[in-house]
Parts: C-alpha cells; structure tokens; sequence
C-alpha cells in the first residue's frame, strides 16, 4: 500500500535511475575472525545509513503535509466560489470539538487570513450616531478612527493609505472633508453644496469625486485635493451616486436611477462629449446595480445586484477597448453588498445582514478561496473601504484616548415598583398624544418617548404625536386572518401614523427590502428644513404600492427630491423594530405592516405577557399552553 505522501507525489514520466551494485565486503582475515565480535549498534554499513536517511526525510515531508494541512482549516473559515459554473454561496465550516491548536506568534509584517493586509475604515452606527471605524485586517482591534460627536460615514482611503476622505455632519450639513491619519488634522473641502458625500480618490491622489445634491438634483462632482477646482459631471434628474475612479484615471463608475431602475454607468474623463457618451454598463431593467468597485488592475468591476436586504455580489471582467463588461465572464461572488478591493487584488471586503447584525467579510478571490468576519455586531455596519496601510499603533492609542468605545445610553427607561404578587410592570399613559388614552408597557414607555423626542430634533416634526395604536385589550377581536398574539396586548408596540401617506408631497415613504423570502419596509420621513441640515436625499426608489395586483405595485418612476430622515434606523436606534409584511400583503393592506414596531427586547410573546398580566389571566385569555389560542 502507498504511503499517504506518495498520493501527493508527482508522477514521473521517466524511471528511477537504477541504483549502481554495491561490491561485496572482503572477506575478513584470520585476525579480524577471531577477535571479539563489535558492540551491537556501533557500527552501521552505508546502506544502512541512507536508508535512514530516506526514511527520515519522508518522515519529515509527511509532517509538513500534514501540519499544512491543519493549518489551512481554521474554526472561522467560509468558502466562497468566485466564478460560475455553477455559483455557490458562502458555507461555513463548524469549529471543531476538539481542542484548538497553539496559536503560532505573530508574523513581523502581518496580513490578514484572506489576503490583503493593510486596514478596513467603514461605517458603524453605535448608540445613535453613525461615525467611521477601522480595524487592522490582521489583528481586528477596533478603533473610532475619526472623532466627533455628529453623524460621519462613507469613508475613503487615499491610495497611498495615508489619508482618508468622509462626509460628516459636523458643519450643520452634510459636507467632504480630509483626514492626515497620522497627525489627524482634518479639513473640510466642501462648502458650497447642501449635501456632499460618498468620496473617492482618483488613482493619483490628485483629485476626489463625490455626490454632491443642488438644484434638488443628485449627481457626481469632481474636485482637487484642496477642495478647488469642483466640477459638475453629470445634471440628469435621477439621483446618481457612489463614484468609483477607475485605476487608469479615465473613467468614474457610478450608479443611477435612469430609465427606471439603477444601473451602473461609465463617465468617460476624456470625453469631450462628457455625460452624453455615458455608457451603461450592466443594462438590466429586470433588476438593481449598485455600488461600483474597480478591482486594482483595472480589469475587473466589483458591484451589488438585486433590491435592498437581498444582495449578491458579481465580479465581472471590464474589457477597456470597448468600455464595457464581458457578459461571459460573470462571476457570483456570493451574498453582500458594497464590495472593496484590497490593494493586492486579492481579496474582496464587504458588507452582510445577517439576522439582527451586521457582519463585515473579507474573501480571498482566488479560486477557492477563504472568507472570514472581520467585524460583526448588533449595529448597522456600512460603506467599507480597504487601505493598503496598517494603522499605526500610535493612531491607535490616540484615538481610543480621544473617542472612548462606550457611550452613554440614550435614554433612561424609569420603572414604578408594583405591588406584591403583581406582575413586575404597569401599563403607563403615554403625554400629549392622539388620540388621548394610549399606553405602554411601563418597560419600554420611556424609550418610546426618547424616540419621540428623537424624530423632532432630526426632521423638525412632532411625528410620533400621533399614532393609529398601541395597547390592545386580551379580548380584543384582531384583523381578519391576523393572530390574537400580539405584542400590542403586551404594551410593546406602535402603529405610527398612516395618514401623511395619503397626502401630497410624499411626506412619507417607504423602500420595499427583502430579506430572504420574508418583506419589510424601510420607513422616510420628509424633514421639514429643506436645506440639508435635516435628513438627506433618497438614494433608493420609494415602493408605490398597489394593493390587489399580481406585485402588489412597483417602485416608484422617478425619485422624489428633497431630504428625508431614515425613520426605521432611528427607531432601532432606541430598540423599536420593524415586523415583516404577512405573506397576503399584496392582496390584503392591514397585513402589509409599514407602520408597525415593536420593541421586544428578545422576549418571547408569552414571556411579555407576563411582566404584565398574571400568569393565570393569561391562561385564561389565550388557553394553558404558552403561546396556543382556545
């Protein structure tokens, strides 16, 4: 039988050379006869010794095999198929059981797992605020990478990783600035637009491109270093965004909302016909592109697929000589969104929902490649960059000084005792409220308020004043097909308000995401101030919907202008959840659900019911088995 080497041993076209005869020991003279034999083990013929030898160094060979091989399996290791035939999807291996091996010490230049190296800078909501994060891709330490207490994202490192661009709110508006990482001055660039961000550096450094709103028009500008010199590359009404410059310096990639769905176009720089030799690279009216990223080399284009909460990511070759995408060479990279190249070409890094948190992944694009989770947690993760430098443990050290990682609560939830044998919590009138006589559990009325008080200060609108519902009776007699077992009988739910939807102006709207096979809706306030220091321009199309057709109705045609709040992001912010639309939604309206939060706190619905009903009331009501209707 082989050996387990021998299996992954090169065959040879040709034999072994045979090995020359060895010449026979002369025979031993009367002398050496008679004297006494030599200790066992003393002395060992040539043969004996290259024997040894070869067994030796098979045996070492085997070892470095086998210790490659347990490497190479780690407890955090996805495998991710890059190029169809046939696409797969990331799969997770399951850590083993056993005991984890000895970690091997650092190396002195350390990259990360799945190729790459250098640091992800990206946005992470946290406790209210949205502000720019970065980890190193070897050693996942998270830092505030730039500090202040207003709103930042859509970081951008500079190509030679010692900058870093983002929008940031710390102005009244949102406007670019720019970053030294390792003295962290900082300068804004912008100053004459409403809103301005989604920065992205030309290859040289020299220049960034950027979303900039003005004549309620979202398009893509291009500025220099130092803020000058700002230009306006595109003017058509639909919202077009995130800018991608090409490696060569030529061409932007953008996204836009033409023709009646997003796409991704190619602004060619030296054009002097300029955005009427736009070319539309992916052309798919059946489906949404989005967020354009070219790989290094400037053969490959990175970007999302599909509608908002259900994203795949495609790498597909650009062909330079005819400004276009080989539709042959689509590759399925996997699930995501806003995929970033790492500065080797090696690797992707993006965003995935994943449950109830977002998860930053780095793959490896090679083949078969590994995929890991760089940074992952409760909290809305977005808009990933990938630099080529490490930060410094000096940038580390003054940063975790100047924004500490823990904040304050947003709120204080004040409970009122209850008497003995009671259940912990009280139902509570919520204050100047329509209609009059609405409560709340005593658990979360506190956090509803903060909210309330929350969506006035971001939109210039008392929203939440009004609401279609919140507490419901045991007995109370549900929508037709719906189930007794609501949250609402627990005082842990809203219905917000339905009428400004039936009003001109589009005061409210929603963005239909699908998560899997299951519906929700993303919620849009219209702010009251128009002039960018409340909310921000719509990137998405607003669902127009159609109750009682085969879809249940369709995006919208066109955009609507202005600036709007992200309501369903704020109420997270303070533990209210969105509830998916039931299945009959696009026949039945009470089952789509838009206007419907709750905070549960992870409780089951029996384990709400009883912080406010006696267990034996509940039985009573709803039968004696957690969770059963009589």
């Amino acid at each position: 039988m082989r050996s387990l080497f021998s299996r992954f041993a090169p065959r040879r076209k040709n034999p072994p050379p045979v090995e020359p005869p060895v010449e026979p020991e002369p025979e031993p003279t009367e002398a050496q006869a008679t004297a006494a034999p030599p200790a066992a083990g003393v002395f060992i013929t040539r043969r004996q010794i290259r024997g040894l030898l070869i067994v030796l160094i098979f045996n070492v060979l085997i070892l470095i095999g086998l210790a490659a091989i347990a490497l190479s399996v780690t407890p955090s290791i996805q495998i991710v198929q890059v190029i169809a035939p046939p696409p797969a999807l990331a799969t997770r291996i399951p850590p083993p059981t056993a005991v984890p091996p000895t970690p091997l010490p650092p190396t002195p230049t350390p990259i990360s797992p799945f190729g790459g190296g250098g640091a992800m800078a990206f946005t992470l909501r946290r406790n209210g605020v949205s502000n720019v994060y970065a980890i190193n891709a070897s050693d996942k330490q998270l830092i505030r990478l730039v500090s202040s207490p207003s709103d930042e994202r859509d970081p951008a490192f500079s190509p030679d990783g010692q900058e870093i661009a983002f929008a940031s709110h710390r102005d009244g508006n949102w406007n670019i600035y720019r970053m030294n990482i390792a003295s962290g001055v900082t300068t804004r660039l912008t100053f004459t637009f409403t809103y301005a961000a989604g920065p992205a550096w030309s290859p040289d450094g020299k220049f960034i491109a950027f979303e900039g709103y003005s004549d309620n028009n979202l398009d893509i500008y291009s500025m220099d270093r130092a803020g000058k010199n700002v230009k306006r590359l595109t003017s058509d009404p639909a919202p077009d965004t995130h800018p991608a410059w090409s490696p060569d310096g030529k061409f932007i990639a953008f996204s836009s909302y033409r023709n009646g769905n997003k796409d991704i176009y190619l602004f060619p720089l030296e054009s002097p016909e300029g955005e009427a030799d736009l070319a539309n690279l992916t052309n798919t009216p059946d489906r949404d592109e989005d967020s354009p990223a070219w790989s290094p080399d400037g053969t490959q284009l990175a970007y999302t697929s599909g509608r908002p909460g259900d994203q795949l990511i495609y790498v597909n070759t650009f062909d330079l000589q005819f400004k276009s995408l080989q539709e042959a060479d689509v590759g399925l990279f996997g699930q995501g969104s806003e995929p970033t190249w790492s500065s080797d070409g090696k690797a992707l890094a993006f965003t995935y929902h994943r449950g109830d948190r977002d998860v930053l992944i780095g793959a490896n694009l090679g083949g078969w490649g590994l995929a890991q989770e760089a940074f992952g947690g409760r909290e809305f993760i977005d808009h990933p960059t990938w630099g080529p430098q490490i930060i410094s443990a000096g940038v580390i050290s003054r940063s975790l000084a100047e924004a500490p990682l823990k904040a304050p609560p947003l709120y204080t939830e004040i409970v009122s005792p209850t008497g003995s044998g009671q259940p912990p919590y009280v139902f509570v009138q919520l204050e100047n409220i329509n209609p009059p006589g609405m409560m709340l559990s005593d658990a979360v009325d506190d956090s509803f308020r903060a909210l309330r008080a929350r969506v006035l200060q971001e939109t210039g609108l008392d929203y939440l004043s009004v609401v279609g519902d919140t507490t419901r009776p045991m007995n109370h007699i549900p929508r037709d097909g719906q189930s007794r077992r609501s949250f609402h009988v627990a005082g842990r739910a809203v219905d917000i308000d339905q009428g400004p939807l039936q009003q001109p102006g589009n005061l409210v709207v929603f963005v239909r995401e699908d998560i899997g096979y299951v519906t929700y809706w993303r919620v849009f306030i219209k702010a009251r101030k128009q002039d960018g220091t409340q909310g921000e321009p719509l990137r998405e199309a607003p669902w127009e919907l159609q109750v009682g057709t085969d879809t249940g109705g369709q995006p919208m045609a066109v955009v609507p202008a202005g600036f709007y709040v992200d309501f369903t992001t704020l109420a997270a912010d303070y533990g209210w959840e969105r509830v998916r639309a039931i299945y009959r939604w696009r026949s039945y309206y009470p089952d789509v659900e838009w206007w419907h939060f709750q905070r549960t706190d992870g409780l089951s619905w029996w384990d709400a019911m009883k912080q406010v009903y006696k267990e034996a009331d509940i039985i009573s009501s709803y039968g004696p088995y957690p969770g059963r209707d009589n």
